[in-house]
């Protein structure tokens, strides 16, 4: 494992974890928007979807411009989010409203948006000390879309959540 010994390096580092994490999201998304019941969730994932792409692109080209190279590194904090998320599911009882799915979905993708929004702010301060335009540009556009997609799940969430309750499948106190 190379150490880090400067801003630049962690920089590149940060980009290539993100471009990573970016990929597998993109990966994992399809099969996040068939499992997604909800018309209106499944629109927000797949514009999600679209918008990933455009991440993968952003952070291809600013590690490029730095580095001469697109390496990604694997992704570790997102393995234990998907893991995560197939363990709620499978605790889902098949007689479970299918709500329940929706709203499993939810958190997981807003977890993992709670963890793209801190990356790209860290990112983006680093990046404009450095003045490294690519990679600004790439944490400002990036971040405003996981900024987005965080508050359309929780639209979404909050109009599920009330369908729930509508149909007398709440919680018990």
């Amino acid at each position: 494992m190379k150490k880090i010994a400067t801003a630049s390096q962690l920089l590149v580092l940060e980009l290539a974890r993100l471009l990573s994490a970016e990929e597998a999201i993109l990966r994992s998304l399809s099969s996040v928007v068939e499992r997604a019941r909800d018309p209106r969730l499944r629109n927000v994932l797949e514009e999600h979807s679209r918008e990933t792409r455009h991440h993968v692109s952003n952070l291809s080209d600013a590690l490029h411009e730095l580095t001469g190279v697109e390496e990604s590194l694997p992704p570790q904090a997102l393995g234990g989010l998907d893991a995560e998320l197939e363990s709620t599911f499978a605790r889902i009882a098949p007689e479970g409203a299918i709500e329940l799915g929706d709203l499993a979905l939810i958190a997981a993708a807003r977890r993992i948006e709670a963890y793209e929004i801190a990356s790209y702010e860290s990112l983006g301060l680093l990046a404009a000390r450095l003045d490294a335009p690519a990679a600004s540009r790439a944490a400002a556009a990036n971040l405003a879309d996981e900024s987005r997609a965080f508050l359309a799940l929780g639209e979404c969430a909050e109009e599920i959540s009330r369908r729930i309750e509508v149909t007398g499948m709440a919680l018990p106190s």
